[in-house]
């Protein structure tokens, strides 16, 4: 039975069985609302991790340190190009 907030109905007389429902089907409510919580909870911590590891690939990386000569300099374009695999990599989790 599903929870009916109009039960009991005012100065009716009690009975246990329809009050019974009533706390069951708040109890199976709860219950099932408790799951979905958890069930959430696992999701963000997994997600947590997910973004903990990004940032810990992320923080290794060093700034480019490139002039502002124009061209650039061979070394300077591969290192933009090292720079964007690692960035890649950590992205994708690898």
């Amino acid at each position: 039975m599903a929870f009916n907030p109009s039960l009991p109905v005012n100065n009716a007389p009690i009975v246990a069985a329809e009050l019974r429902n009533q706390f069951n089907a708040l109890n199976d409510q709860n219950t099932a609302l408790q799951s979905q919580v958890t069930a959430l909870q696992a999701q963000l911590a997994a997600h947590q991790a997910r973004w903990d590891a990004l940032d810990n690939q992320l923080s290794t990386m060093s700034p480019l340190n490139i002039s502002d000569a124009d061209p650039l300099t061979q070394a300077e374009v591969q290192s933009v190009g090292a720079q964007s695999d690692l960035m890649l990599q950590a992205l994708k989790g690898s």
